[in-house]
């Protein structure tokens, strides 16, 4: 909803999005597994690399190919959480580290309106230090070990600061609301040991 309580049209969202840098979305699609998606995936981040472009490497499943996993090479990969589940160790993201450092929560009365950018590596927190010396008035922005944190006091699509961190991560990050965060984090605090 917007300041004024109403819920936005898809035509001001669809004129919201007209107006910033558009993304692009690569969709690889193969019709079996072992044909190809993954190798080809990082191919092109490697080329990619070599023309000047940031590249992260979220999360990789080689399916034991050891030639899928050398195409790793010297790409930067986000460090994930081992975890021991019944024998086996897992590896997902650190959502305890998130949730515990979370700067703006005294201060965000709707938590819906909290977002929490998660970071993918060491470059990203580099580029949201400047942003958090601004002034986000009303709002605010905070960054923790392995998020950025922004308060949307007026709305997230209203927020100057959720729009400029989101323009200076672009597809190095994912952005998820609290509370959203905060069922996931309940959901997995549920799980057995």
């Amino acid at each position: 909803m917007n300041s004024n309580g109403n819920r936005p049209t898809p035509e001001s969202l669809l004129a919201k999005l007209r107006q910033g840098e558009r993304a692009n979305l690569r969709v690889y699609i193969g019709a079996a597994p072992g044909v190809g998606k993954t190798y080809q995936m990082l191919e092109d981040a490697h080329l990619l690399k070599k023309q000047g472009v940031d590249i992260v490497v979220a999360v990789v499943e080689p399916h034991g190919r050891e030639d899928t996993r050398a195409m790793i090479g010297n790409l930067e990969c986000v460090p994930l959480r081992r975890i021991e589940y019944r024998g086996v160790t897992l590896e997902d993201m650190d959502l305890d580290a998130i949730i515990a450092s979370n700067p703006l929560l005294d201060q965000a009365t709707d938590h819906s309106r909290l977002l929490t950018f998660i970071l993918a590596g060491p470059h990203s927190r580099e580029a949201v230090e400047a942003l958090c010396g601004q002034d986000w008035q009303p709002g605010a922005m905070a960054l923790g070990e392995r998020a950025a944190y922004v308060w949307c006091p007026g709305g997230i699509l209203d927020s100057t600061a959720a729009a400029a961190l989101g323009k200076q991560l672009g597809d190095a990050t994912t952005a998820r609301n609290w509370a959203t965060l905060s069922k996931l984090h309940a959901l997995c605090q549920e799980l057995p040991a």
